[in-house]
């Protein structure tokens, strides 16, 4: 067994962690009987019954996803808009806009920086949220899925780690 194996084991252990499978997707497609046709009152076509479908059938549907994006800020596109005093300005308009779920500022290698979690609909909203950072401070943004310990908690890793090593 390879040692990043063990040390995953080793922390779900210290977390007392077991679970049931939960998506960390964070989207599921929607499953067959839902949908357009659902609404009208149509049959849905029968999927094929392939692990892909069963999957999808079998997952618990979110209406959100969390997504997490670690946002950079060149220390000199701040400080121009320092200068001209139209920082906080700025910042509180993004934030208006994009409403985050929760946001720190901090400092990174680049200089400054922030932390944001946002509650979206589906991958259309992203754009929404990072534009403004990227045309007003010409920061530089990496993001993903996020999710509660609650959630981590109901991933099901023992298992996960069990079936592919």
């Amino acid at each position: 067994m390879t040692s990043h194996k063990l040390i995953r084991r080793e922390m779900l252990k210290r977390m007392g962690m077991t679970a049931t499978a939960v998506a960390l997707s964070a989207c599921v497609p929607v499953a067959p009987g839902a949908g357009p046709a659902a609404d009208t009152g149509a049959a849905a076509p029968a999927a094929a019954a392939t692990p892909m479908n069963q999957a999808v059938q079998d997952t618990t549907r979110r209406t959100t996803m969390r997504m997490m994006l670690k946002i950079s800020i060149p220390v000199e596109s701040f400080n121009q808009l320092a200068r001209e005093g139209t920082v906080g300005q700025k910042i509180g308009m993004i934030l208006e806009e994009t409403k985050p779920e929760s946001i720190y500022f901090t400092g990174n290698r680049y200089g400054r920086g922030a932390i944001a979690v946002f509650d979206l609909q589906d991958g259309s909203e992203l754009p929404r949220v990072a534009e403004p950072w990227f045309l007003i401070f010409n920061a530089e943004i990496e993001y993903g899925p996020a999710i509660t310990p609650e959630e981590l908690m109901k991933a099901g890793l023992e298992e996960i780690i069990q079936k592919w090593t």
